[in-house]
């Protein structure tokens, strides 16, 4: 499930999905990494998503940049 914030994430969490994705609708598409523009967000949205639910992942759209960098020729 995908969030734009670190409360929205934390709400999500409560659903139990498999992982949570943590982007700030103004940084998709832009190519800036959220670990680089608002780390605050990230460190924010994995407190708050492990007080809900412990067990479930936080992830950032790093995690796309990452791949797209592994799968160049």
């Amino acid at each position: 499930m995908c969030a734009p914030d670190p409360y929205t994430s934390a709400a999500a969490a409560a659903l139990e999905p498999t992982a949570v994705a943590v982007e700030p609708p103004e940084l998709i598409g832009t190519g800036k990494a959220v670990s680089r523009e608002k780390p605050d967000v990230i460190v924010k949205t994995v407190e708050l998503v492990k007080r809900v639910s412990p067990g479930i992942p936080v992830i950032t759209g790093l995690v796309l940049r990452v791949m797209k960098t592994l799968r160049r020729p």
